[in-house]
């Protein structure tokens, strides 16, 4: 079987999700072992999730300021609020890659998250960002290199 990229050249892999035949380059440049069609499609996926979790944490802030502001506080107590629901809204979505399980794990990780959330907010959104330079950059590649399939 033959890259279906480079025709000449013996595959040792394929596309996880197409079933391509890749050549030992192909499959060794990029950490995924996908075709560059199919490693466009996932990672257009990631980042649209990606993307998500900045527009629900923002949701989550204005919330926060919202209930500041109900609850006749001052400035500081009103961002703090924000911030707080902003960040266990970050550190939420963290502990759930990691703590799995039906209830009551849902309001553990919860209560847990609005502890933990101030610390891990800015670390979980630094490594989202950059995720999302990394995926433009892998798209910027093969696109000037052309898109095969």
């Amino acid at each position: 079987m033959k890259c279906y990229k480079h025709e000449s050249v013996d595959a040792s892999a394929t596309c996880q999700e197409c079933g391509r035949a890749l050549c030992r380059e192909c499959s060794s440049r990029f950490s995924l072992l996908m075709c560059e069609g199919c490693l466009v499609q996932n990672n257009e996926i990631v980042k649209n999730r990606l993307i998500k979790g900045f527009v629900m944490s923002g949701i989550f802030f204005a919330i926060g300021i919202a209930f500041g502001i109900m609850g006749d506080s001052g400035l500081f107590a009103t961002l703090v609020t924000g911030y707080g629901l902003f960040g266990a809204y970050w550190s939420y979505t963290l502990m759930s890659k990691f703590i799995k399980g039906g209830m009551p794990m849902p309001l553990i990780k919860g209560v847990l998250a609005l502890f933990t959330g101030i610390f891990v907010a800015p670390f979980k959104i630094y490594w989202d960002v950059r995720e999302l330079k990394k995926i433009e950059e892998i798209k910027a590649t093969i696109i000037s290199n052309g898109i095969a399939g």
